[in-house]
């Protein structure tokens, strides 16, 4: 099984479908690829003691992402833009495997907070990235 270290991954960002550019000077990121919901089948001729479920609805993924902000740099411009204009937008979430697996996504910036601002610190930013459509997965 080969193991594959988080630092060397990258998010590029966009206005069209195969965003190019680079988000810089990410510190964390966290990404949930969805929850599923599920309804219970279980009936009177179910065998066992255990309930039956289904899966239904998947609900989209998100990226929850603290970076190093720099509010002069086009990336960190545009996604505070973003923020403020409900505007959707596309994002691909690249690991450093040598495989390159990756996640298309399209959705909104819905969420851009400004923290860690303490005196001997580096301004701190993070932003949610939340997919409004099912994405894409290649590995």
């Amino acid at each position: 099984m080969s193991k594959v270290k988080a630092k060397g991954v990258v998010i590029k960002y966009g206005d069209s479908v195969t965003p190019t550019t680079t988000i810089p000077q990410l510190a964390e990121i966290s990404f949930d690829a969805g929850q599923w919901d599920r309804v219970e089948t279980t009936t009177h001729d179910t065998s066992g003691v255990t309930k039956n479920y289904d899966a239904t609805l998947k609900e989209p993924s998100a990226l929850d992402v603290r970076i190093l902000l720099d509010p002069a740099d086009t990336a960190h411009a545009w996604l505070i833009s973003s923020n403020l204009s409900a505007t959707a937008r596309y994002m691909t979430f690249i690991l450093p495997d040598t495989g390159s697996a990756q996640w298309a996504m399209t959705g909104h910036v819905t969420n851009f907070s400004i923290g860690g601002l303490s005196v001997g610190g580096m301004v701190e930013a993070s932003f949610t990235f939340s997919s409004s459509v099912a994405d894409t997965f290649t590995a």
